[in-house]
């Protein structure tokens, strides 16, 4: 019993028409990720008519019940958070609002009691206690739950394979959830939350999920959103030829340009070189003079591996200055270079190779050469089938 400071009485009553109420996260908002100030209309439920007021509020961690009745014998003037001293029983700022509610500052709750309740217990449940003061003039007192939903998970791809590790875009579409409260439900939407399921099986191309979790009271805590790209279908093999199939042949594979043409390569897809028949791969190639057996293959950005192509080509970089002397040197001397047979000898001519011959110090080339009478200066070359002079 206590005494008002207009002198009235005041006591508790033996009948209790104050009844405990369970606030949700549903019906709050309030969540480990939202701790924003609601207002909570404790008296809804209470019995005790139009003719009942909302008395007074404590924290209800007093160790008794007439320690916890006494506590709230003294009434609560203040009608704003600015001018109230009343906490919950983990720290959030409680106050009687004008129109009979009770304001809840839930950004001054104990983050370490939040942290500890998600990972031990699987759910956060605050309280306190209030008064109301009925028509007769008595009290009758009962506690307020307010529940906490836990955080949003933390969702990413489990791997997010190829190119990039970060560009969401991956041929494995399985994902990563972490955060998850003690016992928690994790669940997954991909209507935009229209409709929640406990399991999540990616689909070739974008995915857009919502995910959330559940915890073991049944509190829905706050979404988070994953998009990415699945790609598990690897690009063809790439078509492979010689950038310059030079010499005598376009269609002979024997060049003396080693470089390739590739084709058929998907955007941003990585094109690999494996000259060990596929033992060890490289983004690079060079060829080397001679046989040149070369697999390639493409990488799409997802990390798909096509099938490879087989190329084989001869690269040939040189050509050697032929022998030239005459088929007869006429006469009395063998060695004059004086004769009257004006036939050439050739020697050291590759096989398959085109002999050249100049009789104006190399300006014009023909591929027949005809001595006339008197001098003949002459020049010989050959070329070879990858063109090579």
């Amino acid at each position: 019993m206590a005494t008002t400071s207009s002198g009235t009485t005041v006591s508790m009553s033996n009948t209790p028409q104050a009844t405990n109420d369970v606030f949700t996260s549903a019906q709050t908002g309030l969540t480990d990720n939202t701790l924003t100030t609601v207002y909570l209309n404790v008296m809804a439920n209470d019995l005790g008519g139009a003719a009942k007021t909302l008395y007074s509020l404590d924290s209800g961690t007093e160790t008794t019940v007439a320690l916890e009745q006494t506590a709230l014998l003294t009434q609560d003037t203040g009608r704003a958070e600015s001018v109230s001293a009343d906490f919950s029983a983990h720290g959030a700022h409680i106050w009687i609002t004008s129109d009979g509610k009770v304001g809840y500052d839930a950004s001054h709750l104990d983050a370490s009691w939040l942290s500890n309740s998600f990972n031990t217990l699987g759910y956060a449940q605050d309280s306190f206690t209030y008064a109301i003061r009925l028509g007769n003039g008595t009290l009758s007192w009962a506690t307020a739950y307010v529940d906490i939903a836990p955080p949003a998970p933390v969702v990413a791809l489990a791997h997010d394979s190829g190119i990039s590790a970060t560009d969401s875009i991956t041929s494995d579409g399985t994902l990563s959830v972490g955060g998850v409260a003690h016992g928690a439900t994790v669940q997954y939407s991909t209507d935009n939350g229209a409709h929640w399921n406990t399991s999540f099986s990616a689909v070739e191309g974008t995915n857009n999920v919502l995910v959330r979790q559940i915890d073991v009271t049944g509190n829905a805590s706050c979404v988070c959103s994953c998009s990415f790209t699945l790609d598990t279908t690897a690009g063809t093999a790439p078509g492979v030829a010689l950038a310059v199939d030079s010499g005598s042949s376009a269609g002979d594979h024997i060049t003396n340009v080693g470089t390739l043409n590739v084709t058929g390569v998907e955007t941003g897809a990585t094109v690999q070189y494996s000259v060990d028949n596929g033992a060890h791969w490289s983004a690079s190639f060079s060829a080397v003079e001679g046989l040149n057996n070369v697999q390639v293959r493409q990488v799409d950005v997802a990390g798909n591996t096509s099938s490879a192509t087989s190329f084989s080509f001869t690269l040939d970089t040189s050509a050697a200055a032929p022998s030239v002397a005459l088929t007869t040197d006429s006469g009395s001397s063998a060695t004059d270079h004086v004769t009257n047979v004006g036939t050439l000898n050739l020697t050291g001519i590759e096989t398959g190779a085109t002999v050249q011959y100049s009789i104006d110090g190399g300006s014009h080339w023909n591929t027949s050469f005809s001595a006339v009478e008197g001098l003949n200066n002459v020049q010989v070359r050959q070329v070879d089938v990858a063109g090579n002079t």
